[in-house]
């Protein structure tokens, strides 16, 4: 009770630092009394504040935040389509992630509209949140315009620009989530566009898996370079014969 206390009044506090650690305290701890201050620190000056108060949020998960968050995602979808603002992209995906796993259906619209492709690539971390988001809240629900949506950015194969491979991977989760089989095919039709055994990829051929029935193989482990490394096992010295 001492640590939460002294956590809280820190975090009341002025200094960023305090407010910065006494958010991880607190949303460690699940301390849902701080709730009401990380609301107001979501407009922090500083942007790892912000972010931070958002992350804590998503920890907290107390309901009675669920307005406030919701207003703040919706003056972001409109500044941020407008122009880049250090950390909104981070905060956004905290917050999206947020709606996601407290079911929050009045989100939906603010989610639906981070799938389209994003030619600035400055939204990438909440275009991937909106989706896993969406995932949930429509776990078992197909959405067929919306699945239709989610394939299109799995197979988009455009180079200029190209298609952020977390919203792809998302994307690939939620239509899984969605049970959209008809779309099992496709996904494995993808799985040569993707680099073997990178997140992108696992996820894909599970999305797969999951809709076709089917045992999709394994990938290829990647495999790095052998390089100096900055830490390398001692090799003892060879014994000198007398």
């Amino acid at each position: 009770e001492v640590i939460r206390a002294e956590s809280m009044r820190v975090l009341a506090g002025n200094r960023w630092q305090g407010q910065l650690q006494a958010t991880l305290v607190l949303g460690m701890l699940e301390h849902k009394p701080a709730a009401d201050r990380l609301v107001e620190l979501l407009d922090a000056p500083r942007t790892d504040v912000m972010i931070h108060a958002a992350w804590g949020l998503r920890k907290l998960a107390e309901p009675r935040t669920i307005p406030a968050i919701l207003d703040k995602l919706r003056r972001h979808s409109t500044e941020q389509r407008t122009r880049t603002i250090p950390g909104v992209d981070d905060q956004v995906a905290h917050l999206l992630e947020f709606c996601g796993t407290m079911l929050v259906e009045e989100a939906k619209p603010l989610m639906t509209a981070y799938v389209p492709k994003d030619i600035t690539r400055t939204m990438d971390n909440s275009r991937g949140a909106a989706i896993w988001a969406l995932g949930h809240l429509q776990k078992g629900k197909l959405d067929e315009p919306l699945a239709d949506a989610l394939i299109a950015r799995v197979l988009d194969d455009d180079t200029k620009p190209f298609e952020s491979p977390l919203v792809k991977q998302m994307s690939a989760v939620t239509l899984a989530r969605m049970k959209a089989t008809k779309y099992g095919e496709s996904l494995k039709r993808s799985l040569p566009m993707h680099a073997q055994a990178s997140s992108l990829d696992l996820a894909t051929r599970w999305a797969a898996r999951e809709l076709t029935g089917e045992d999709i193989p394994q990938p290829v482990p990647r495999r790095y370079p052998d390089g100096v490394w900055f830490l390398e096992p001692i090799v003892a010295p060879t014994r000198i014969q007398e």
